[in-house]
């Protein structure tokens, strides 16, 4: 039973803790979800998304350009590692914000890093779509440097791109 009102706990928090500042609000909440785990198989992907909401509510935007989520699957040891020692120490918070922090700056400068890329691609775009038309064979092969796939495509990949 002690589970289920950690849970509520969890809940009656998260509801009522827009005061608190939201990025850490963000963190905390992922944290907590995981401490109280009340599900026998998903807790991560839970904890995750309600990092993600969380930050989505403090923008108080639909949009966003970065995925805490992702961030974090990719640091999964990491995660284990920092969140089960504060689990498991003092309950001291501290150390995992630090490492939450990161993982969100790792995040927004992954984002930043993506928009780039794709602003100078419409803006190639923009240059090769001026009149003469090119053909679609051209566009393959054009995109491949765009893209960022085959930084080192020789001729012949390039051939072989446009048959």
């Amino acid at each position: 039973m002690t589970a289920l009102f950690s849970v509520y706990g969890f809940l009656d928090w998260f509801g009522s803790s827009r005061g608190t500042d939201p990025v850490l609000r963000a963190g905390l909440a992922h944290s907590w979800f995981l401490t109280v785990h009340p599900f026998e198989d998903g807790d991560s992907r839970v904890s995750r998304a309600i990092a993600d909401m969380a930050l989505a509510q403090a923008e108080g935007t639909g949009l966003r350009f970065y995925s805490m989520s992702s961030q974090i699957e990719a640091r999964k040891d990491q995660h284990r590692e920092v969140l089960g020692r504060t689990q498991k120490g003092s309950h001291d918070a501290t150390r995992w914000l630090v490492w939450f922090l990161n993982c969100l700056d790792k995040a927004i400068v992954g984002a930043e890093a993506s928009l780039s890329r794709i602003l100078q691609k419409a803006s190639a775009w923009e240059r090769v779509n001026a009149p003469p038309q090119v053909s679609d064979r051209q566009k393959t092969a054009l995109n491949a440097p765009l893209d960022g796939d085959n930084p080192d495509l020789s001729m012949l990949g390039y051939a072989r791109l446009t048959l």
